[in-house]
């Protein structure tokens, strides 16, 4: 095999393997966001149910926004849930690279995200497109299920 054919082979190699891998993490992602969605919805109406007949502005209220978006308003909040359609690998700064799990296999580093952020719920009501939401955590899933939790305060991170 010529110089040229070999590097085309390693190219070829590199392709499959990595697309197949991001093939596999996306459907990962994409199940488990499906699972997200279904706590929050029978979380919703749980809750709802304890609550009997209050108020109808405490309540929670779970929408099926779209494959890759939900909302679960409670009170005078509103939770977005939101699947990246990507995948991305850590950035190399990232902590994650620091640990075991990642140095035994690098492309155990790529993964798909799954953001949550937190809305004042009058932001929308409202449309007041300058006020400030802030992201409250990120849920990492890789091509072996094994997912990590970024999140404010005492959440920090998590490896399952």
């Amino acid at each position: 095999m010529s110089e040229l054919e070999d590097k085309k082979s390693a190219i070829i190699g590199t392709l499959r393997e990595k697309s197949l891998l991001k093939q596999k993490v996306y459907d990962n992602t994409l199940e488990w966001f499906g699972v997200v969605k279904d706590i929050l919805k029978n979380m919703a109406k749980d809750v709802n149910g304890s609550l009997g007949n209050v108020d109808s502005r405490i309540k929670m209220e779970y929408t099926d926004r779209s494959n890759f978006d939900a909302q679960l308003k409670v009170a005078g909040d509103i939770l977005l849930f939101s699947m990246h359609s990507n995948i991305f690998q850590f950035d190399r700064e990232h902590p994650a690279w620091k640990t075991p799990y990642i140095q035994k296999n690098k492309l155990n580093a790529y993964s798909g995200i799954i953001n949550i952020y937190n809305f004042l719920f009058d932001s929308f009501k409202y449309s007041r497109l300058d006020d400030l939401g802030y992201l409250i955590a990120r849920i990492f899933i890789n091509h072996e299920n094994q997912y990590l939790v970024e999140g404010k305060r005492q959440m920090g991170m998590l490896f399952s």
